[in-house]
């Protein structure tokens, strides 16, 4: 009786200790093919946007960042503005 004992422990502690290894795998190729599934997902919602709706998209957004720069405000995203010292 005894030994059954220990032989069902043995078993659960090495696949406890398998799941723990294979654990950062598994779950790596379980996200890449959610992502995958997203961005297929995405690219087909993007061919599918009629060419009006993206020029109007463009315009709105063009429309947008100028006001920005109206009103003075600018993002730069590559880090080209002098900075300047106080």
């Amino acid at each position: 009786m005894k030994r059954k004992i220990l032989t069902v422990l043995a078993i659960l502690l090495g696949l406890a200790g398998l799941g723990v290894l294979l654990y950062p795998s598994v779950s790596n190729w379980m996200e890449q093919a959610k992502q995958r599934r997203q961005i297929a997902a995405y690219q087909e919602a993007q061919a599918q946007m009629e060419q009006k709706r993206r020029a109007a998209l463009l315009a709105e957004a063009d429309r947008y960042n100028q006001k920005l720069a109206e009103l003075g405000i600018s993002f730069d995203m590559l880090g080209r503005r002098k900075r300047r010292r106080f």
